[in-house]
Order: structure tokens, then sequence, then C-alpha cells
């Protein structure tokens, strides 16, 4: 146990410094670069704070290792207020450039930092030599792509004439325009066909990323239309044809040994085999599903989606079905998607209470028909009072018939462990449509190559980077505005814990959370006005412009010496708030 976590305080220790070091060299790099550039004598260039460990002097700089990697720093001549100078030093100080010079040196430590990631994301994404296909793999009901026309197995090839890369960038592109009218360039069999299509606008995080999903200063509209890549299927009963001997919840592997992989195959098996006995191979869903699979808002974000409990049986079932003569779609066997049916019920749950019960199809939520997204989504609003959920009537179908009862969530407040201000208040449905794992999917479509790997390299070092940064900038907009909890910083420590996580999965994901970093040491520096920090500095200078003239020694001594306790003071409570994590969990 011991070892284990010695081990991982050295990989936690590895990582940050690596990350660190060429965060740093590239920020000091870019000051040290446009000092040089305008004639500035530069004293030290130094990694690290406090003592200097070990260098190298070569001119006038001395390169330096300091003790304390949490920064660095560039000397230049005539950068210390007090600093007396001759007519020759003045020369080649900070004090005796042009004021735009200043500008320009003192704002090239976070423009480098801005300008990195998009080298790193542009590398990343060239690397990219096969893309998941924008293929729809099945379409919610009462949804924007039902009214839209669209179909499983259609490719979307383009929105408003932009061609689309992938799935995920047909999301992305959907995602930011809610409520806009997009023409959608649809691949149907070799067909191309076009149709407009609306996304609803809903609320929402706009950042699926776990620790800024339940932020109030980082919620917006987005753009929803209602596709998924793939599903598992239902099975109902009350139709005219007979059903296929199935359950809701089988996952179909084969039709006659073919492989089955989106409900558009098992549709076209289906339909090539009108009037004859076919075998149909599938796995069962577990009938006691593991209670991980369906995590709160607080567990979800430490859960690794690749390593939960399996959701279907090991065992491989076949059934002989004879597919009648004269059918159209799945639709007319009682076949189709899983989507709005309920896959699990917490035992003594408000689910649980009114008789919700697994296989279940939700139909309505307080006299409007809609999806269970749409009607899940309903049922965990919280009061404005924050004290309890909203009361609704939910109706559900149960073997044809339809079921009605009052239904109210379970709310539970944050603080009643010791979360450090870093936990959301939890809103139980007491029911799951879904479970927390991408088993659930089954297989995706086959890769498509990348065609155009240049062009998509550079559209996704450019989305990555403005991305993260509208990211940063609006965490930075919920601090000023008391919606992030100052107990939720994080620290050198935090940070190393990060890097350590992120460098175990893999170069990719490393250089990406570098890229992530690098900008928000940028944005930081640019856009907190502490004086010691880069923004600081500038505001100062352009203070002196405006006033024309220069603040007195005594005033900029007085000023940097704040800015340092400042900074000061954040690092302590960045680092007393990791130590504090790392006890309390």
């Amino acid at each position: 146990m011991c070892y284990c976590n010695a081990m991982s305080v050295f990989t936690g220790i590895f990582y940050f410094l690596i990350l660190v070091g060429i965060l740093i060299f590239i920020h000091e790099g870019g000051h040290f670069i446009f000092a040089k550039l305008f004639h500035v004598r530069v004293h030290v260039f130094s990694l690290g704070m406090g003592p200097r460990l070990f260098g190298i002097k070569k001119g006038d700089t001395d390169y330096r290792i300091s003790a304390v990697p949490i920064g660095g720093y560039v000397r230049m001549l005539g950068e210390d207020p007090g600093e007396e100078l001759n007519d020759a030093e003045l020369s080649e100080s900070i004090q005796g450039i042009a004021p735009w010079k200043k500008i320009v040196i003192f704002a090239a430590g976070p423009a480098m930092n801005l300008i990195f990631p998009l080298f790193l994301y542009f590398f990343l994404a060239l690397g990219q030599k096969e893309l998941p296909p924008a293929e729809v793999g099945m379409i919610i009901e009462n949804s924007p792509a039902q009214a839209a026309g669209l179909q499983s197995g259609d490719k979307i090839i383009a929105i408003d004439g932009s061609p689309v890369y992938s799935f995920n960038h047909m999301v992305d592109l959907i995602q930011d325009r809610p409520g806009e009218k997009l023409t959608l360039s649809v691949d149907r069999s070799g067909k191309i066909i076009q149709t407009d299509i609306v996304p609803e606008a809903k609320h929402g995080p706009k950042y699926q990323i776990p620790f800024l999903r339940h932020i109030p200063g980082v919620k917006g509209l987005i753009g929803i239309v209602g596709i998924y890549p793939n599903t598992i299927i239902s099975v109902q009963s009350s139709h005219s044809h007979p059903v296929p001997p199935l359950q809701t919840f089988d996952k179909v592997l084969a039709v006659n040994d073919q492989p089955v992989e989106r409900l558009i195959d098992l549709e076209q098996h289906i339909l090539e085999h009108q009037g004859e006995e076919i075998q149909i191979t599938f796995v069962r869903a577990k009938s006691t599903l593991p209670k991980e699979l369906f995590p709160n808002a607080r567990e979800a974000a430490e859960l690794d989606l690749e390593k939960q409990p399996a959701i279907f049986e090991k065992s491989k079932r076949t059934v002989t079905y004879r597919v009648p003569d004269k059918i159209d779609s799945l639709a007319d066997i009682g076949i189709g998607s899983s989507m709005g049916y309920v896959l699990n019920v917490t035992p003594q749950g408000p689910a649980d209470r009114i008789g919700l019960q697994r296989g279940d199809k939700l139909v309505a939520v307080d006299g409007k028909e809609a999806n269970a997204f749409d009607i899940l989504a309903t049922l965990l609003q919280v009061n404005k009072d924050a004290s309890n959920t909203k009361r609704h009537t939910l109706v559900w179908e149960r073997n044809g018939e339809r079921h009605r009862a009052a239904y109210q969530a379970d709310f539970f407040a944050a603080g009643t462990k010791k979360d450090l201000g870093v936990a959301d208040d939890i809103v139980e449905p007491g029911f799951h449509v879904r479970p927390f794992s991408e088993e659930w999917f089954g297989i995706t479509p086959d890769p498509i190559p990348n065609l155009h790997a240049t062009g998509y390299a550079l559209h996704m070092a450019v989305q990555q980077t403005l991305f993260w940064s509208e990211v940063i900038i609006d965490v930075l907009k919920s601090v000023a505005t008391g919606n992030i909890s100052p107990k939720a910083f994080s620290g050198p420590i935090g940070i190393g814990h990060a890097a350590a996580q992120v460098g175990q999965e893999g170069p990719g994901a490393f250089f990406g959370f570098m890229g992530f970093v690098s900008l928000n040491l940028g944005l930081m520096n640019l856009l907190l006005p502490i004086p010691i920090l880069d923004g600081g500095r500038l505001l100062i200078i352009v203070t002196e412009v405006v006033m024309r003239r220069r603040l007195s020694a005594r005033i900029q001594e007085r000023v940097l010496v704040t800015g340092a306790i400042m900074v000061l003071m954040l690092m302590v409570w960045a680092v007393i708030m990791d130590i504090a994590r790392l006890f309390v969990g």
C-alpha cells in the first residue's frame, strides 16, 4: 500500500515537472525573445522561483533552474522600480524603451501560452487517420430529427454546405446553433437529399465536462435534435403481426450468422427474409444491474466508462422466428429502440413508490406527451428555494395500457459530506432509462478514412483552442460572481494529480491537458489585474500612458509588493485545498 502511494506521488511529481517546465519555458521564452528583439538587457532567465540550483551564464544572461517549480521569471535591466541607471544602461533597460514595446514584451508571455495550444492540438489531430462517421443510429420519438424525416442509417455529410467530418463534429455544429434552421445534406443509400432541421433549444451545460456540468455560470442554451449513434431494441406486443421471441433491452448480435451492429442492420436482415424462418442471436440484459451503472451527479465524474460492470449476460441465445410477409419496417413486428423505456428502478425510491417498473415506456408528464429525455429533464427541475423538487403527473405505458401517478423526485442537498464546496445538490429520480456505460450503445459503425487530415487538424486546433478558452473564461466569470466556491480551487498538488492521471492515459491525453493548462496560464495572466502578473504590469503601463508620466518608484514598489502578497495568498489557499482533499477525499 505504501509502495503504491509512493509510486503515485512520484508519478504525479514527474508529470507535473514536465508539464510546468514546458509551459514556463514557453511563457518566459515569449518575454525573453521580445526583450532581446528590442535590445533590452536580460539578467536572468529562470525556470522556477526561489534560490538558484544550477545553470549557465552566457553573455549578460544567467540561464538557471531555481528551487521552487511553481513558476518562472525573466529579470530585465531596469525592471526594479528603485534601480539606479546611468545613460548607457538606460538605453538597454525596460525603462528606456517606448511604452508600446513594453506592452509587447509583457504581453508576449501570455500570448505564447495562447498560441502554443494551437500547435499542440494541430499535431494531435493530424494523427487522426480514421473518424467515426456522422451516421444516424437511432432517432428519439417526438424529436426534431424525427420531424425532419431523418432515418436510421442516414449519413450526414454537410450542414449548411460545410462538410461534416465525424459524428462528434456533427454534434458540435448542432449544439452551437440552438433554435436556428439548418440544412442537412444526407447520404441515404447513395442518394444525396437535403432536409431542413431546427435544433431544439434546451437549457443545459454548455460543456460536457464533469466538473463544469452543474455550475450555473457555465450553463446556456444548446441545440438538440434527438440523434444517437446506436441503440438496444425494445419489443412491443400490441401489433397485428407476430413479434419475435425477444424482450425489451435484448441486444441482437446476428441474423443467420450475419452480424448486426445497428438497428438499421437488423431491419435490413428482417426485410430481406420476409416469409422465411431466421435465426436471431442475441444477449439479454441482466435482470439485476449493479448500482455502479447508475451513478448520481457526484459519482459520475469519478467513474471510468470503460471499466463499468457488464450489462449483458455472457452466454449468447438463439431463437427461431418466421418473418411475416408484406412488412415495411421493424415497427410492423413490434421492434423499435429501447430509448424511453425504464431500464432500472431504485428499490424504495420515488419511482418504485408509484409503481413504475422496468420495461415501462415513459410517454407524458404534466399532460404533455414527450420523449423520455424531455420527461426526465422536467422531473429533475428543482424549486427556486432549492429545498425540494416539484410535483408532477407522470404517465407511462405497460403492455399497451397507460398508467398515471403523482410523482416527486428525491432531493439531497450538498454539504452532507466534507466535500470542500465542490459537490452539488443531487436530484434523484429513482429510475434510469440507460446505464452509465459505453457497452449500452453496442458496436459503433466502422470508422471512415480521414481524407482531409490537414484541414481536419486545422479545424480541430482552432475549435479546441476556442472551446477551452471559452470554458476558462466562463469559469473565471463564475468565480467572480460567486457561482464557484473558492474551496474548489486547485494548486500545484491538484495540477500534479491531474497531470499524472492523464499522463497514464497516453501522450495524446497528456498533451491535450497541457494545451488546456497553457490556455489557463495565458488567460489568467492577461485577465487578472494583479500587479505582479502580466495583466497587472500591462495595467500599470497603460496607466502611465494615460497619465503621461511614470509612477514613482515608491508607488510601483508598493503595488508590486501588494501583488506578490495576493499571489502568495492565492497559492497558499490553493495548496491548503489540495492537501485537504487528500485527507477528505
